[in-house]
């Protein structure tokens, strides 16, 4: 005891949890061991371990059908009857036992443009079993008239003919007009009129024959008294304004002709006159000719 006054606290609060662990290890010796080492104990423990293991194991499949959005109809539980999978919604389509998440696929599919020509496409959606559609099969009934297209006449088509030789400026006609003559259809119509934009505008009948994939045939029948110019209508090349790109987007002049032309503008500022390009290599006297019409020499 005279020891033990002698301690400073922390020495004494150190002997007092020594003593308080070794009551705790007696009384666990003593009273507990005993108890929890009998058969019936484990056997008890074992008992609720496993019920806690099946009630988890419930809880797992059920939360795994909530998430997958399984549906499983009950026998008897939906009625089949006849449905177009082109029109019906899907109230419709869940009521003949058709999983919802097949519905959703068959609606995307619709939303997307997606068509059911015949019974058999709808057994390509993803998710419809073969078994569901050989039960479905049945009572499937699309309405083929809506993928008919109606189909023109010969008197029809030609009401949007000229009936005789009409007179139609290259320079302000569109396609519609040009269909109207006999032999143009929308392919050559679209062939003309890009060609004129890309030109900036006609200024003679015969460059019709410069287009290509039109026969002559055709460009004979145009230039024989159907396609005129009344009025040259020309957009020019800005000469000393475009770069390489927009200069060889026109038909007369190709990738080193342009070079050319942007090199000799670097040299000498601007180009003021047609004899300046004459004297490059890369122009021949027809290509001068033909680009006389077209070209803007303003400065800019």
């Amino acid at each position: 005891m005279r020891n033990m006054l002698k301690m400073t606290r922390g020495e004494r609060i150190g002997a007092i949890v020594l003593l308080c662990a070794l009551f705790v290890l007696i009384l666990t010796r003593t009273f507990i061991l005993p108890i929890i080492s009998k058969p019936e104990s484990i056997s008890r423990l074992d008992s609720m371990h496993i019920e806690e293991f099946a009630r988890f194991r419930d809880s797992l499949r059920d939360n795994r059908v909530r998430y997958n959005n399984s549906y499983t109809p009950k026998e008897n539980s939906y009625i089949l009857s006849g449905f177009d999978p082109n029109l019906s919604d899907s109230l419709t389509l869940i009521n003949l036992g058709i999983r919802p998440y097949v519905v959703s696929n068959i609606i995307r599919y619709r939303l997307k443009g997606g068509e059911f020509r015949t019974k058999q496409a709808l057994s390509r959606i993803y998710g419809l079993s073969n078994s569901k559609y050989r039960e479905l099969e049945p009572y499937i009934e699309i309405d083929t008239t809506r993928f008919i297209k109606p189909k023109l006449d010969r008197d029809t088509i030609k009401s949007y003919k000229f009936d005789e030789v009409t007179p139609v400026d290259l320079n302000r006609c569109d396609t519609a007009l040009l269909r109207k003559i006999p032999g143009i259809g929308v392919g050559y119509a679209n062939m003309i009129v890009n060609y004129r934009e890309r030109l900036g505008g006609f200024v003679d009948e015969s460059q019709l024959r410069e287009i290509n994939n039109i026969p002559d045939s055709v460009i004979n029948m145009l230039m024989n008294g159907w396609a005129i110019i009344e009025e040259p209508e020309v957009r020019g090349i800005e000469l000393n304004k475009y770069g390489i790109d927009r200069l060889r987007a026109h038909p007369y002049i190709n990738f080193y002709q342009a070079r050319a032309i942007v090199e000799l503008r670097k040299k000498r500022g601007r180009i003021n006159t047609l004899s300046e390009l004459s004297m490059l290599d890369e122009f021949s006297d027809e290509d001068i000719d033909r680009l006389s019409g077209y070209l803007i020499f303003d400065k800019y």
